[in-house]
């Protein structure tokens, strides 16, 4: 029965009915602050807030709209949410399946950009997501405890330097560092293996450290011919598998010059020989 109310006094609040103008104007006024406060009031729990604090999704949210209208626009619920730089989506959902056993309850899911990068500048070192999204800056000097306690926290996260060299705008560096990890992806991508460490030269060309053996290679600027890249990760799959269980004896592996790979190896010490 006080389901029923509750639908019948949710639509007139809401002018639903057509005699809920003069139906609400003969309510006494204790009726009417009962009958706004089944309309309105609403219990909000959020989840997935990490970047973003909890209140900065709270204070997004359209609290002035009804619940009714929450029921029907959840899209536009999260609308302001979704326009948070470190959200990627957002989702509201009502408590209960039937909406009358939790009138007014919504959850709120965040789901934001994941850490996926460490860019390493000048004076600061950054968390970055793999849409290229700076979250926060990292407050200590970088070591390797405190990245393995990030990566403990965050999953493998990869080091990335050379994007703010001298007069980089910051244009210039967004540019770099989506250029940088486009062919990051590419590169793990097509060895299967996971790069722990990326260095952008000056002339485009790029640096990387395979994560389980410390192996370096070098990829000649591919700027929008991923073809090649993914050309020169193949030749380089083809000479690890060569040298599987040597690895540790090679300095460098240089792509960088056409259907051809350089391996630079480690001196041998005088006491080896």
């Amino acid at each position: 029965m006080r389901y029923i109310f509750a639908i019948a006094v949710v639509f007139a609040a809401l002018g639903v009915l057509p005699e809920s103008r003069s139906f609400l104007k003969d309510l006494p006024g204790e009726s009417m602050e009962s009958l706004r406060d089944i309309a309105f009031t609403k219990d909000i729990s959020v989840s997935g807030a990490h970047f973003v604090t909890e209140d900065e999704v709270r204070g997004s949210l359209p609290l002035d709209r009804s619940v009714f209208w929450w029921l029907v626009n959840p899209d536009d619920v999260v609308a302001d949410i979704k326009a948070h730089r470190y959200v990627e989506s957002a989702k509201v959902t009502s408590c209960s399946d039937l909406i009358f056993d939790a009138w007014g309850c919504f959850k709120v899911n965040v789901h934001e950009h994941q850490p996926r990068f460490i860019v390493q500048q000048s004076d600061s070192a950054w968390l970055a997501s793999s849409e290229g999204v700076f979250l926060k800056p990292i407050s200590e000097a970088l070591t390797a405890e405190n990245r393995e306690l990030l990566e403990n926290e965050y999953g493998e996260l990869t080091l990335v330097s050379g994007l703010s060299t001298s007069g980089a705008s910051p244009d210039l560096i967004s540019v770099r560092f989506d250029y940088l990890r486009t062919t990051v992806g590419i590169i793990e991508q097509e060895l299967n293996r996971s790069i722990s460490e990326a260095i952008f030269n000056p002339n485009g060309e790029l640096t990387v450290s395979l994560k389980d053996s410390g192996l370096r290679a070098r990829f000649a600027y591919a700027e929008d011919n991923w073809g090649t890249l993914k050309d020169s990760s193949t030749r380089l799959r083809t000479l690890l598998e060569e040298l599987r269980g040597r690895e540790s004896s090679v300095e460098l592996i240089d792509l960088s010059y056409q259907k051809l790979a350089v391996v630079k190896k480690y001196p041998i010490p005088e006491s080896a020989k």
